[in-house]
């Protein structure tokens, strides 16, 4: 395994790019996040040491990032890359892989519907206030 250090605001994967690499932090705080097109970000979820990202793509038929990875502080992340990752699940059972792709697929579809919403309803909540100002 590799060990990186990235910087607050650091992106660590950009959504869309294709995945060959998955992450365990160390130390530090990372956002998962949608990307919107400008330069706003929809946060998904916030992590922590000790867990795991990146690891969607292996479960994804395309190997597409669904989301960026942006460094909220100082991170300290393990590399584990794709050749690794495929050996812990060349042992796992096919069932059990085969429920983690259905369950990584429901999950990133509930991700970008749920960053649609809010996306959404931000312009509607700033257009609304907008008429009080």
């Amino acid at each position: 395994m590799t060990v990186k250090e990235y910087k607050a605001g650091e992106i660590i994967i950009a959504e869309g790019t294709y995945g060959t690499q998955t992450f365990l932090i160390r130390e530090g705080r990372v956002m998962i996040c949608k990307e919107t097109g400008g330069t706003r970000r929809i946060p998904i979820a916030v992590l922590t040491d000790g867990e795991v990202f990146g690891e969607m793509y292996l479960f994804d038929d395309t190997g597409f990032r669904t989301a960026s990875v942006v460094a909220q502080t100082a991170v300290t992340v393990e590399i584990i890359p794709k050749e690794e990752m495929d050996q812990y699940l060349a042992t796992t059972p096919p069932i059990v892989v085969s429920m983690i792709k259905t369950l990584s697929a429901r999950l990133a579809q509930t991700s970008q519907e749920n960053s649609i919403l809010k996306y959404r309803s931000h312009g509607f909540l700033k257009r609304l206030l907008g008429k009080f100002h």
